[in-house]
């Protein structure tokens, strides 16, 4: 990710250029995906703010 802001017509179509990043969808996250990339699927939430600029700040956490 570039941390700039894009804009797209469509739904898919931001789907499609998170894919090129391999980005996956939390939906699409397994429980052996999960064991596979170390992640903690109870500890994994999608982020929630009143404002697009709260919103942004959220959109990266550093796992440690």
């Amino acid at each position: 990710m570039d941390g700039k802001y894009h804009y797209f017509s469509t739904e898919a179509e931001a789907k499609a250029w998170l894919a090129e990043d391999e980005f996956v969808s939390l939906e699409g996250i397994d429980l052996q995906d999960a064991v596979e990339y170390d992640i903690d699927l109870e500890w994994l939430v999608p982020p929630k703010a009143s404002s697009e600029l709260e919103l942004k700040e959220l959109m990266y956490v550093k796992k440690t």
